[in-house]
């Protein structure tokens, strides 16, 4: 279950977007990492008024579940992540490492939308992508 979390927290978190807000963003973690990850760029997010979700991907509870978990389990829990954001006017999601491999399946399987690739640290502009006219650059 998501939840609002706090920083540091390694577990999942759902941060609201602006009241009212239509943008939404869907943040996986890479191998053997958590949520707790990509929370930086998930407050930049929020605080632009995007809703961003991140889950703890299927397998990734313990070094056991892991063992017993494949890439199908990752992309099924993404799938289920995505479909829990409901409706919204643009969605973005961002994956780091492995989560930006789960990213791009998705685009590809479920529908086009805007995926930051990112390999190690995200440390990027996501302005651009979001395109967006009423959020401010999110990175300089």
């Amino acid at each position: 279950m998501a939840r609002k979390g706090q920083k540091g927290d390694p577990g999942p978190f759902d941060l609201p977007g602006r009241p009212g807000g239509a943008d939404a963003a869907l943040l996986l973690h890479g191998l053997t990492g958590t949520p707790f990850e990509l929370r930086p760029v998930a407050d930049r997010l929020a605080r632009a008024g995007v809703r961003c979700l991140a889950p703890v991907l299927p397998g990734h509870e313990s070094a056991e579940a892991l063992s017993r978990s494949s890439w199908h389990d990752w992309v099924t829990g993404a799938r289920e992540a995505l479909a829990s954001l409901g409706e919204t006017r643009r969605t973005l999601v961002v994956g780091s490492s492995m989560g930006a491999l789960v990213a791009c399946t998705l685009a590809v399987e479920v529908h086009p939308f805007p995926v930051l690739v990112a390999t190690s640290a995200i440390a990027v502009a996501l302005g651009p992508l979001l395109a967006p006219a009423d959020l401010p650059p999110l990175a300089r």
